[in-house]
């Protein structure tokens, strides 16, 4: 079994943006003194949206009071930028145009190559405690998706939950396809936490997804 990361990102969802007050000059300052060959700002009145090819980001801020900033390089997160570089640039061109996050999340969607038979069966009802009248499900031709809260998380800042989507490729049969959120809610200070915590989330919930991504596929012993 081979695993490949494909793309990530992380979204902050805002009470409220002031689309006029946002500085368009903050987010170009990430084309470079040369311009990024190809980078491009598209911006309307409501949407704001900065291309860079090179570095394979994108950074979004959306009609429905998100932020989004996406990676499609396959770097790993615990090497990656997309935090401390490119949403700090984002939440800084923002400034006080936002208003009080409601929500963040990330997305991981990665590729799992060398798959014989898809998901070990037994270990996706024991690690999820599904109902055991789901043992004849099939996890071969069909997407699986799964909802289900973090056990080791203690803390009254925040709500947090997973979801986990497997699919397996039409066009090759020994390949899926996860595709990985993790949703913080409820956020009971009003506000996100600073970028080195966040960076800690994004690669925590990042090593989550590839412990479990191990098991679920292992074969049986």
């Amino acid at each position: 079994m081979e695993t490949q990361l494909k793309s990530t990102n992380i979204i902050i969802v805002y009470l409220d943006i002031k689309y006029e007050f946002i500085d368009s000059n903050v987010l170009r300052s990430l084309m470079g003194p040369q311009k990024e060959f190809g980078s491009n700002l598209l911006e309307q009145a409501n949407f704001k949206q900065l291309v860079l090819p090179q570095s394979k980001k994108i950074i979004a801020i959306t009609p429905d009071r998100k932020v989004v900033v996406e990676d499609a390089s396959g770097e790993k997160p615990e090497r990656s930028k997309l935090i401390t570089e490119y949403l700090d640039t984002a939440l800084k061109a923002v400034g006080p145009a936002a208003t009080q996050p409601v929500a963040y999340g990330f997305n991981y969607s990665i590729v799992v190559n060398d798959v014989e038979n898809g998901p070990n069966k037994q270990r996706v009802l024991e690690t999820f405690n599904l109902a055991e009248s789901l043992k004849n499900f099939k996890t071969k031709g069909v997407g699986l998706r799964i909802t289900y809260e973090p056990q080791d998380e203690d803390t009254l800042d925040y709500k947090k939950r997973f979801d986990l989507r497997l699919e397996s490729n039409p066009l090759k049969e020994s390949q899926y396809i996860v595709n990985f959120n993790a949703h913080y809610y409820e956020l009971s200070k009003g506000m996100l936490p600073v970028n080195n915590l966040l960076s800690k989330q994004y690669n925590k919930d990042w090593k989550h997804l590839v412990d479990l991504t191990s098991s679920l596929f292992k074969k049986n012993e």
